[in-house]
C-alpha cells in the first residue's frame, strides 16, 4: 500500500502502452521502405519442351516467363543444370530476373535429369 500517492493500475499504462506500440510499428514500416528493402517478386512460369534436344531419360526446356516484358531477342543462351536430385523447374527464380533485365537478350533453358543426379 502507498501511502500519500496514488497506485497505477494497468489501465493507468494502456495510453503509453499503444502510443509506444504505434510508434514501433510505424518505425518498421519506415525502416522496410529504405533503398535496400525488398519488394515481392511475381512469376508466371512457362516450360516449353525442346523436342530435337530430347532423349527418352532426359529433356531440355526452355524458360520463359509470362509476366516478363520481352527486350532485345535471344543473342545469349543460359543453361540451368539442377544439383542433386533437383528439378528443372527450379530455374524459374533465376530465369525470371534473368528475362526481366533489361537489353539482357538471353534465352533461358534447363535440364530435367528427372532428379536422377
Amino acid at each position: 500500500r502507498v501511502h500519500g500517492s496514488q497506485q497505477m493500475s494497468a489501465l493507468d499504462w494502456l495510453p503509453a502502452g499503444a502510443l509506444l506500440a504505434v510508434a514501433l510499428a510505424l518505425g518498421t514500416l519506415h525502416a522496410q521502405q529504405g533503398p535496400s528493402a525488398c519488394e515481392m517478386s511475381y512469376m508466371h512460369p512457362a516450360y516449353a519442351a525442346v523436342p530435337e534436344m530430347s532423349h527418352e531419360s532426359y529433356r531440355l526446356w526452355r524458360y520463359s516467363d509470362l509476366d516478363a516484358v520481352r527486350g532485345a531477342p535471344a543473342a545469349r543462351a543460359i543453361l540451368f543444370v539442377p544439383g542433386n536430385a533437383g528439378s528443372f523447374k527450379q530455374v524459374r527464380s533465376l530465369g525470371s530476373a534473368l528475362l526481366r533485365l533489361p537489353h539482357a537478350g538471353v534465352a533461358v533453358f534447363a535440364v530435367d535429369l528427372h532428379e536422377q543426379l
